[in-house]
């Protein structure tokens, strides 16, 4: 468990972990322009469909499986080769964990981690209709009902 949540009693950090490991590996958004894959480090597959498959083929051993969802919360290898291979039958693939100065994209896969949690980094927060950061530097204007 993560060193935020040592500090909690036993029965506390049990809860937390069986709460995250009921959590999706892997997320899709429809948007008007199409799928939008969402996993926290890669996609370990040329296509989404591919990799969302293999995450629900009960007949695969556990040791591949696990090998697949490790490979899905912490690859670096497509950024680390620098590959602009685009994952097929996905508009976009949005990721995390690897934390770049700004917003980033290798092909159709967006990188966000732009250490947010950071003292003066930001988190990136992206327009799901456009899939391009919105400007948290600018004040939200709040419309008030009469």
């Amino acid at each position: 468990m993560s060193g935020w949540n040592v500090a909690n009693p036993r029965e506390t950090q049990l809860e937390i972990a069986a709460a995250f490991a009921a959590l999706p590996i892997a997320i899709e958004i429809k948007t008007d322009a199409g799928l939008v894959g969402i996993v926290h480090a890669d996609c370990p597959f040329p296509s989404w469909q591919q990799f969302t498959g293999a995450l629900e083929d009960r007949t695969l051993s556990k040791n591949v499986r696990d090998s697949i969802i490790d490979l899905a919360q912490w690859s670096r290898d497509r950024i680390t080769a620098m590959e602009h291979e685009t994952v097929g039958g996905v508009l976009a693939v949005v990721v995390g964990h690897t934390p770049v100065e700004r917003f980033t994209s290798l092909g159709n896969v967006l990188y966000i981690d732009t250490g947010g949690w950071l003292r003066g980094r930001d988190f990136t927060i992206l327009d799901a209709a456009t899939l391009r950061p919105v400007d948290l530097r600018k004040r939200l204007q709040w419309e008030t009902k009469a």
